[in-house]
């Protein structure tokens, strides 16, 4: 009896939830339409975070799936280039954004910064990162006054570098010597945003999504999408 025939091969696979998360946010913008602006501005950036979530997913599953396919490709003898090297899973998530076009078309192709939709990309990070990175800060002050002398008191922080801007704290002495100190309540962070800031970052996650991470045959070329350009 011939020996069996052993084949070896090598295959990628890449798993990504990225569309379930994305989906999640969709849900949470339609509710949007429900609610009034005051109410429907915090959904919107709920929304808008789970939308830079999944591009985030998508953009992480995209560069290990890349490495993995070279990796099956070379037999396991796959060697980063420098355009490999610049970014990986533990860049940063602008980094990953931004330099994944570059990586996947060899170098030649950049997100061209000059599209409403890249623009929006970009505002989206700033807007993930602001509110996955709130920093509030305690404040040491000095007070000087006199409290038989009634009227505003001189305040100045003993950390500089705390402060940017103007000094949200005020206080005085009231006529009968009592010290009063007016601090304002922190803003909300998660107001800022409408319902139409949150569908453009839909549509530019989308955008991303459809034509450069599921690029046919992960093929990149300035005429199969807009948001790139060449280098």
């Amino acid at each position: 009896m011939a020996d069996s025939e052993v084949i070896m091969r090598t295959i990628s696979i890449s798993l990504s939830s990225f569309r379930s998360t994305l989906e999640a946010a969709k849900v949470l913008l339609g509710l949007c339409d429900s609610l009034g602006d005051e109410d429907a501005s915090p959904v919107a950036a709920s929304a808008s975070l789970a939308m830079a979530v999944a591009l985030d997913q998508s953009v992480s599953a995209a560069l290990s799936f890349y490495r993995a396919d070279r990796l099956a490709d070379t037999d396991g003898a796959f060697r980063e280039s420098r355009e490999d090297g610049r970014i990986d899973r533990c860049s940063t998530f602008k980094s990953r954004v931004l330099g994944f076009p570059e990586i996947a078309s060899g170098g030649k192709l950049t997100l061209d910064r000059g599209q409403a939709d890249v623009r929006s990309l970009l505002r989206l990070i700033e807007l993930r990162n602001r509110l996955m990175h709130i920093d509030e800060q305690a404040l040491s002050l000095r007070l000087r006054f006199n409290p038989r002398e009634s009227g505003p008191i001189e305040i100045e922080p003993l950390d500089e570098s705390s402060i940017s801007g103007d000094l949200p704290v005020q206080g005085e002495i009231d006529a009968a010597g009592q010290l009063s100190l007016s601090v304002p309540p922190p803003r909300n962070p998660w107001v800022d945003l409408s319902v139409e800031d949150a569908r453009a970052h839909l549509r530019a996650v989308t955008r991303y999504i459809e034509e450069i991470i599921e690029a046919d045959d992960g093929r990149l070329d300035v005429q199969s999408s807009g948001l790139l350009r060449l280098r």
